[in-house]
């Protein structure tokens, strides 16, 4: 299906293979000089290569913490009527993520280097016999942390409800108790279910976004990652602030909250406890450094500043629970300028210890990275979802490294070199000096110095030629082990070996192809082919030593590319040359000239088709006089035999689902289309997202006539999930949404189709009588038996050479 995009920020997005094994160096993709906080190259991003927004923000995240290209795997995850699951049975999780993450980092020697598993537009819970009562589901997150025992044999069943070793007792956490955690240690630990003590070893797993129906828009995420980058270290002066209310959501974490203030106050950091039902979230603070609340519904951002690097969570039923819509996401927290988040995936019942402990602002404090003060702030981990940035680290002292001598940046370089390193720190409070040196080359650990200054000896000719990144990493002596780095790119060349294209910046549409020339200079070998890849996804390839590679724009994100050409030579050995920086523009839908708002009717005109409706839309008729046609005010209509959230179609005498009806009302054959214009201001234009929640069988969105969302014969109630994204300019467009319902066997018939939205200001909404109109033509009232008085669709018209082939 066609899917327009358009691209507002400048990011880059990768697409590599799952299981790919990557080497390649970042070359120019970070500034040669020292970085702050994170350890990228401690991190494994597990990426949707499907999903574009996943792709943005991974990019985004590479950029700002220097993730290494090998720690990057991509892995689709499983479809569910055409569209990405977040629900998956104990099966998919295993084949789809557990088995394949544990292989990649074998496969490329990262067992022990990685400690953080962060996921961007993946599923984000799989099935569980229920520990209490009907909580059914775990979370991935918490299933990654567990990457190795479950990948051992561990059946991910008997892992629910287990307190974890990484838990610590938050009444007493003095500074030399916050420890880093590190995947090598293992740890003896109890699984109930199991009936056994298992040696673990840990992951710390977290979504670094989620941008599906009722999540975060991929600028909120960019934007919410740029500032919990710039916090690192800087020790933002704030108040954590604890919302109390009578609410069982709060009653049930108050008793930790004197414990922790006074935690805090040893530490320097202000604790306030906030009772008004006004201040469920913190109302009109400039300095949130943190919050703690209890609420299914929430005010966000209340008139509030969250500092950069904030924690703030919500002890609620529904959280993170996608397919709820009754109460507050979790990633309202993350919009409102908040690092990091968690939410429950399923009903979690008021059990203290499956949210974080408040003492989660303590382990802040000293220094913790957000992803370690998270793990060690949550006995049972099972049912939380962590959201957000992994590596935030904003009260930690972080160590500046210089290189006193070595190569220059871009440097060419052969034989032996050596770089003369020191790390220091600058007005610390927790830390009193630097622990040790590490060195990376191309990501990967090659040396270690404990001593707060080294020489490290690197013998170039064990390296391909080509461009190679070193980084060089300090590390301070206090117990939460925060760093500080400094990359440094250089130019290999030992066997007189390199390629290069003629062309170092490239701009192209949507949809277009180039061709990109490349050379190689052999030197003492024998090239077999050349190739183009973004992030080690091969994109296009020729072989022997150069000519014209196709490079194909659709393969692409929009925005920012950066394609290097690699040099494959007949002894194995790949060489890498300097990155092409590639711009693709998008393909911006154009608005009509609006429609006066006089001749507007507000709502959305339903034409329902009994016994029109097949296995797929293109089989399906629209055509015809409807059996009943509607205005709805929203787009959110429902049988009323399934989902009661909008009754409009239960007491109507043709679709009448009461048990008399039912034996002369057939909708198993029900199709219908939903239409209605909308008018994009200026201020507005940009990116949309369309999600369908809760639609049944097969579904077809179409805006200005071109397909955006669709599925044919789901067979089921829709799983919400990734929706599909146009970019839209100002002006008047049209929306038409066909949908299709056969009944099967396995399921009692009913009808449902819900459409949600999200715009630029990355709130997610109900298309409702506030977004979509009704234009009037002339002699086309039409009088329904019940006397309501009806305007017919939006005007025909044809866009971009192409119409909806329905009207």
């Amino acid at each position: 299906m066609p899917v327009l995009w358009q691209f507002r920020e400048q990011r880059q997005s990768p697409l590599v293979q799952a299981g790919a094994v990557v080497s390649m160096v970042m070359w120019l993709l970070f500034a040669a000089s020292a970085f702050g906080g994170g350890g990228g190259q401690n991190i494994l991003l597990v990426v949707n290569p499907n999903d574009e927004a996943a792709l943005r923000i991974a990019t985004a995240y590479q950029r700002l913490r220097a993730v290494p290209d090998s720690n990057i795997v991509f892995i689709s995850p499983p479809t569910s009527y055409g569209l990405a699951k977040f629900d998956l049975s104990q099966t998919e999780l295993i084949n789809t993520y557990i088995n394949p993450v544990a292989t990649a980092l074998a496969d490329r020697g990262l067992t022990d280097q990685i400690d953080y598993i962060g996921v961007i537009g993946q599923a984000s819970r799989y099935s569980a016999t229920a520990a209490i009562s009907a909580d059914t589901r775990n979370s991935l997150t918490y299933a990654l942390s567990l990457t190795t025992p479950l990948a051992a044999g561990l059946n991910s069943n008997d892992a629910r409800y287990t307190t974890t070793a990484l838990y610590q007792n938050p009444s007493s956490i003095p500074v030399d108790s916050n420890s880093a955690i590190h995947h090598s240690d293992t740890y003896e630990v109890t699984y109930p279910y199991a009936g056994a003590t298992i040696s673990t070893q840990y992951y710390m797993g977290g979504a670094i976004a989620y941008t599906g129906v009722l999540g975060n828009s991929p600028g909120q995420v960019i934007a919410q990652l740029e500032r919990s980058v710039s916090g690192d270290g800087t020790k933002p002066e704030g108040t954590v602030y604890f919302g109390k209310n009578n609410d069982i959501r709060s009653t049930t974490r108050q008793g930790q909250w004197d414990t922790t203030i006074g935690q805090l106050s040893d530490r320097g950091v202000l604790g306030i406890v906030d009772s008004k039902d006004s201040q469920i979230t913190p109302l009109n603070k400039p300095d949130v450094r943190g919050a703690v609340v209890g609420k299914a519904t929430t005010p966000l951002p209340n008139g509030s500043t969250y500092l950069p690097g904030s924690w703030a969570d919500n002890l609620t039923s529904y959280g993170a629970t996608w397919s709820d819509r009754g109460q507050s996401k979790s990633t309202l927290f993350l919009a409102s300028g908040a690092a990091a988040t968690a939410g429950s995936v399923v009903e979690p019942y008021a059990v203290s210890a499956r949210f974080t402990n408040s003492s989660i602002f303590t382990f802040i404090a000293d220094g913790s990275t957000l992803g370690e003060a998270f793990f060690k702030s949550v006995s049972r981990p099972d049912i939380q979802m962590f959201i957000g940035d992994l590596l935030a680290q904003p009260y930690a002292d972080l160590p500046v490294v210089e290189l006193t001598s070595g190569p220059a940046e871009g440097a060419t370089v052969n034989g032996a070199i050596s770089l003369e390193a020191g790390g220091s720190l600058a007005s610390p409070t927790i830390a009193t000096g630097i622990a040790q040196l590490e060195l990376y080359v191309d990501g990967r650990l090659t040396d270690t110095v404990v001593n707060s200054s080294a020489t490290f000896a690197l013998d170039t000719t064990l390296l391909s030629d080509g461009c190679h990144q070193l980084q060089v990493v300090a590390i301070n002596n206090a117990a939460a082990e925060s760093e500080g780095y400094l990359l440094r790119n250089v130019v290999v060349d030992n066997h007189g070996r390199s390629v290069a294209s003629s062309v170092t910046n490239l701009t192209l549409d949507s949809a277009q192809m180039a061709a990109v020339p490349v050379s190689v200079a052999a030197g003492d070998g024998s090239p077999s082919r050349v190739e183009l890849r973004r992030l080690g996804s091969v994109l296009g390839q020729v072989s022997g030593a150069g000519g014209n590679i196709d490079l194909d724009a659709s393969q692409l994100a929009y925005g920012e590319n950066r394609v290097v050409p690699v040099a494959v030579f007949d002894d194995g050995t790949e060489v890498a040359g300097t990155p092409i920086v590639v711009q693709r523009n998008p393909s911006l839908l154009p608005g009509a000239t609006p429609t006066p708002t006089e001749y507007r009717t507000p709502g959305i005109k339903g034409e329902y088709f009994l016994g029109q409706g097949q296995t797929t839309i293109a089989a399906s008729e629209f055509d015809g006089a409807p059996d009943l046609v509607m205005l709805h005010g929203e787009l959110n209509v429902f049988s009323g035999l399934t989902y009661l959230y909008n009754d409009e179609l239960r007491n109507r005498t043709s679709l009448d689902r009461s048990p008399e009806a039912m034996a002369t009302t057939d909708i198993d054959h029900l199709a219908a289309r939903f239409s209605g214009c909308f008018e994009i201001d200026p201020s507005d234009s940009g990116e949309y997202e369309f999600f369908l929640w809760k639609t049944n069988d097969s579904a077809q969105l179409l805006i200005d006539g071109i397909e955006v969302l669709g599925f044919d014969n789901a067979n089921g109630s829709l799983t919400p999930g990734w929706g599909s994204t146009v970019w839209l300019d100002a002006g008047e467009h049209e929306l038409t949404l066909l949908t299709a319902n056969i009944q099967t066997s396995t399921r009692e018939d009913y009808f449902d189709v819900s459409l949600m939205y999200r715009g630029p200001d990355g709130i997610t909404r109900l298309a409702d009588s506030s977004f979509l109109y009704q234009i009037p033509e002339p002699a086309t009232w039409l009088i329904l038996g019940s006397g309501i008085l009806l305007l017919a669709g939006c005007r025909r018209r044809r866009r971009n050479g192409t119409s909806d082939r329905n009207r």
